[in-house]
């Protein structure tokens, strides 16, 4: 059932729609899991109990992780705008934030962060002088990650003494990866 106006059926012909399969999968956890904001808000809106939206699998994980590890921007942005709470950990101590970062969903991880800092802090003050830090990092990351993108695509031979002896070069005074070896600085 994929559609709203299935699940609306199911809903008024008396579905338990707390029900989970062999994995412990929720339909809520199912939804995040393929990103359909309509069934996520409709299960959110329609079911009485909370408790339904913190079900976990059987990885410990919730539909707020099924949500961030998946990139499901809608559903994630559901789940957190109906209040859910971004600080529960899984199994493995992760919480919905660290899968997004491992996963490279910036956008998840932005939403998350931001969600992180207001359940963390007590004034407005704070929030944004830690948005301004976060920025500051992302910023400081990107151009590290430019800098080993850039050296690495170079090629030092073994036979040092043919560069120019320059004090300032960076590819001298530091190691390449894929060298045994280190560098001579000049």
């Amino acid at each position: 059932c994929s559609t709203v106006d299935c699940l609306e059926r199911l809903y008024k012909a008396g579905a338990n729609m707390c029900m989970v399969d062999n994995q412990q999968r929720s339909p809520l956890f199912i939804y995040c899991l393929i990103n359909n904001e309509s069934c996520t808000n409709f299960l959110l809106n329609c079911v009485d109990s909370n408790d339904f939206a913190y079900i976990v699998d059987h990885h410990g994980d919730t539909p707020l992780h099924a949500a961030a590890c998946n990139g499901a921007i809608d559903c994630l942005l559901a789940l957190l705008t109906h209040g859910y709470d971004p600080r529960l950990v899984n199994y493995q101590n992760l919480k919905a934030i660290d899968l997004a970062v491992r996963y490279k969903h910036q956008t998840c991880w932005e939403m998350l962060a931001e969600s992180l800092l207001h359940y963390c802090t007590n004034s407005e003050f704070d929030s944004v002088l830690f948005l301004a830090v976060l920025e500051v990092s992302y910023a400081v990351i990107i151009l590290y990650q430019q800098v080993v993108h850039f050296t690495d695509s170079f090629y030092i031979s073994r036979d040092i003494d043919s560069y120019p002896r320059t004090s300032t070069s960076f590819l001298h005074l530091h190691p390449h990866p894929r060298r045994r070896w280190p560098c001579r600085a000049y």
